[in-house]
């Protein structure tokens, strides 16, 4: 019964089929007609006329088989746009539709060989391996074409299921297979007397022992305590046709809690764990962090976060909200997700361009932390270290990778951000670019940093051991395509590099 729709389900597909009333796939049917037209028209004429010896016969056959060609083509590609497209089906019709795609796919080649072979002789009489290229090519087609109607009327292929079963609960059908019975439970067989039977679930039995019922869904038991059952459906509530209270993101059956909210059974996101060396007794060390990308502690003693910040996307988008530096503490809330920057995301900043306004999230707000500093939107801050080494210069700075920004799946007119190492003091909070691409390096608009030979996007840092060399590493070239889904990124293969950076001896920090 996995496929019957119960409740208001099925009236809601039916809602759903007639608003989308016409999708991708509706393409391949209405223009298949031409070519089947067509090219079945060009062989029979093609006959005719190499029966009664007509050159100017065979000529418009050859402009039939021209035109079927053509249609053909875009009936092609209309089919493959309807492969990719088309609504629930059965296996067996999946499996078909590569034999359908295969078989007309041979049928257009040998049409398309059969046009090029009459192309040249055009003022001549067609040649026997003309015509008997055609002549397999309509096999084919016919072959390919049944195997289309069959997809269809057997597998359902393009048929919504939801849609179907609401219009046979109207009564109609063809043939007097269908549509005698509103009641869309009664061509339900069940044992050997379901044509003889009225009750379309006689069989169910109610109440009855379910290991001395022959009933096939005997396991379901009415009316008995779901806690203590040891039904796998216990959870199914009986009481009221068709109606069962449940709850999304619980088991089925369950009733929502009090305050409507489905609490998670994983540690918590969006925080700083601490825990034993051997990985016991984790706890939650700060929370409200976005995408801690990285943490460190430094010379100082202190623990560092570089954590990204909203986006300006999805169902909830906030614009503008900065990259932060966090100096984390313990038991400390840094604002996800209300906060960006340590401001309210109700600040009117945060407004999107498209899109509703934030709203907070949380009932009871906890006293948000103030970042240390903020970067600038997007700038992907990831990776960090620190350095310990006089040799090299800036002992005790933090030195963080920016991956740079994602524009437009990000945000949208922001300046660009990010793409480079900057140098920060944690005593002045003072942030000096350390490793960027030069600007007259950069490529055009949009593609900044793909073109230049970088860096490109630097993703993470880290010292030698023993503090003279600093190594970044850069995922290379990454470009926003525009593609069918949206904005899309496209990655360059073998761009990536690990760049190696020391201080030259007669260089002062």
């Amino acid at each position: 019964m996995k496929d019957m729709k119960h409740g208001g389900d099925a009236e809601k597909g039916k809602d759903e089929g007639r608003r989308a009333w016409f999708s991708p796939m509706e393409l391949h049917p209405m223009l298949t007609h031409f070519p089947i037209a067509f090219l079945l028209g060009f062989v029979a004429l093609d006959l005719f006329a190499w029966w009664r010896r007509r050159l100017d016969l065979a000529q418009v056959a050859t402009g039939l088989l021209i035109a079927g060609v053509l249609s053909g083509v875009l009936a092609a590609f209309a089919g493959v746009l309807a492969f990719f497209t088309v609504q629930a089906h059965t296996d067996e019709a999946h499996v078909l539709m590569y034999w359908h795609l295969g078989v007309q796919t041979v049928a257009l080649v040998l049409f398309g060989l059969a046009a090029l072979l009459r192309w040249e002789g055009w003022t001549l009489p067609p040649t026997f391996g003309a015509r008997l290229t055609g002549f397999i090519g309509a096999l084919a087609l016919s072959v390919g074409s049944g195997l289309g109607g069959y997809i269809v009327y057997h597998g359902g292929a393009g048929i919504d299921p939801n849609l179907l079963a609401a219009d046979l609960r109207k009564g109609h059908g063809h043939g007097g297979q269908a549509g005698k019975e509103k009641d869309p439970m009664k061509s339900m067989k069940h044992g050997a007397d379901g044509d003889k039977s009225k009750d379309p679930v006689k069989d169910m039995k109610h109440g009855a022992d379910p290991d001395k019922s022959k009933d096939p869904m005997k396991d379901m038991k009415h009316g008995a305590d779901p806690d203590k059952s040891k039904d796998p459906m216990k959870d199914m509530k009986h009481g009221a046709p068709q109606m069962v209270n449940t709850f999304a993101f619980q088991p089925f059956g369950k009733t929502p809690p009090d305050d409507g909210a489905v609490r998670g059974m994983v540690k918590a996101n969006g925080t700083i764990l601490r825990m034993n060396p051997d990985g016991s007794n984790l706890e939650v060390y700060a929370w409200g962090l976005r995408n801690p990308f990285g943490v460190m502690w430094g010379p100082d003693g202190k623990l560092y976060a570089a954590d990204n910040g909203y986006d300006e996307r999805g169902s909830r988008p906030i614009a503008n909200a900065p990259d932060c530096l966090w100096e984390i503490k313990k038991d400390a809330w840094y604002g996800f997700p209300d906060y960006a920057g340590g401001i309210p995301v109700t600040d009117a900043q945060f407004q999107p361009e498209q899109g509703p306004a934030p709203k907070m999230l949380m009932r009871d707000v906890p006293m948000a932390e103030k970042p240390l500093l903020t970067l600038g939107p997007h700038a992907g801050a990831a990776k960090m270290d620190f350095s310990r080494n006089a040799t090299f210069g800036f002992k005790g700075q933090l030195f963080l990778a920016m991956v740079g920004d994602m524009k437009p799946i990000t945000g949208r007119n922001e300046e660009r951000s990010g793409f480079e190492v900057v140098r920060i003091d944690p005593e002045t909070l003072k942030v000096e670019t350390f490793f960027k691409a030069k600007k007259s390096a950069l490529g055009p608009k949009g593609l900044e940093y793909v073109t230049t030979a970088g860096p490109r996007r630097p993703v993470g840092v880290r010292f030698s051991p023993d503090g003279k060399a600093l190594y970044v590493v850069d995922l290379g070239a990454l470009a926003i395509t525009t593609t069918a889904i949206g904005p899309t990124p496209r990655p360059f293969p073998r761009t990536g590099v690990v760049w190696r950076i020391t201080r030259i001896e007669s260089a002062a920090p």
